[in-house]
């Protein structure tokens, strides 16, 4: 949720390697950018995206869907853990699953034959006494993004897995509905940096339809 791409100063981003062994980022001159408003580096092709925005009162979220070559259906290097806060308090998140993992960003491949279908769940969360996150009933309203969406997926299809109701995304642009109570998890993991489990039956299915390959 980088505003246009760039890395503002003081910003900090946790980066985790997709094999063992050593490694390197290096950041170049070339790379520093003169405007706080523009993006100078070109996406290469075969690449999309869509968002999920996500409120709730005073408390909002983001959870992302790209769209890449390298894409998979399950875990790829490309996708994004949804990462517990360092200091837990209320709030509302949104996340997708890949086995049973929490994503902030969900890496589909570019072309598929067929569609892919992820759960992609809304909680809004308070903290107890013992510092357990606590799914709660709140009124949320979430809307999408869909102007990055790449040429070869046809249709979105969002699932309502309380209510059995769906629709395509571009029907509507938002949706307003009661998150569940379904329970408690610790706020904390057991050690290093943690993400979200997945907790009970996600609200919603996404189902990524494509056009033949």
């Amino acid at each position: 949720s980088l505003s246009n791409g760039l890395i503002a100063p003081y910003q900090g981003f946790f980066v985790q390697g997709s094999a063992g062994g050593s490694g390197s980022i290096t950041i170049a001159e070339a790379d520093k950018s003169n405007s706080a408003g523009t993006f100078y580096k070109t996406m290469a092709d075969s690449t999309g995206s869509m968002s999920f925005s996500i409120s709730s009162g005073n408390y909002t979220d983001q959870a992302f869907v790209s769209f890449m070559n390298n894409g998979e259906e399950g875990i790829d290097g490309s996708d994004t853990y949804k990462l517990l806060p360092m200091s837990p308090s209320e709030r509302v998140v949104g996340i997708s699953y890949a086995e049973g993992n929490g994503l902030d960003i969900s890496n589909l491949p570019y072309s598929h034959e067929g569609s892919i279908a992820i759960s992609l769940d809304i909680m809004y969360l308070t903290v107890d006494d013992d510092y357990n996150f606590v799914t709660n009933e709140n009124e949320v309203t979430m809307s999408w993004d869909l102007s990055s969406l790449p040429e070869t997926v046809t249709s979105l299809t969002l699932t309502d897995n309380t209510s059995g109701s769906s629709f395509n995304l571009d029907e509507q642009s938002e949706v307003t509905f009661t998150t569940v109570e379904k329970g408690s998890f610790p706020a904390y993991g057991s050690g290093g940096v943690n993400i979200y489990p997945e907790v009970g039956e996600s609200r919603f299915t996404l189902t990524v339809a494509y056009s033949a390959l």
